[in-house]
């Protein structure tokens, strides 16, 4: 998998969540492992003002193997009022063919 097609899926998710479009994220979202409901309280409820992590921190995200040739897992820790915050969004990418990359949220959580 091409790490800059997965950092732009990912880049993707986060401004969707940023600007509350929850059900785009949701008509987007490959496997429903959590509902747009508790997502977007999660979010919501969150202390602050959602905000974009800076560009440095986007170019450096861990990418976790899985058992699958054709994904990747991602925990993206997300800011609130520009300062890393405590809640994490744990996504899988997908390789769906050599140009489109799909995202699966597995979990929103504090870590």
């Amino acid at each position: 998998m091409e790490k800059n097609k997965i950092e732009i899926t990912v880049k993707y998710l986060l401004k969707l969540i940023i600007n509350h479009q929850f059900d785009l994220i949701f008509e987007n979202n490959l496997y429903k492992k959590i509902s747009k409901e508790d997502f977007e309280e999660e979010v919501l409820t969150h202390p602050g003002k959602l905000t974009m992590p800076p560009i440095y921190q986007l170019n450096n995200l861990d990418f976790y193997e899985t058992n699958f040739d054709n994904q990747v897992w991602v925990d993206v820790p997300l800011w609130f009022d520009h300062k890393e915050s405590d809640l994490t969004l744990s996504c899988l990418i997908y390789n769906v063919n050599e140009e489109e990359y799909k995202y699966s949220i597995e979990d929103i959580h504090v870590l």
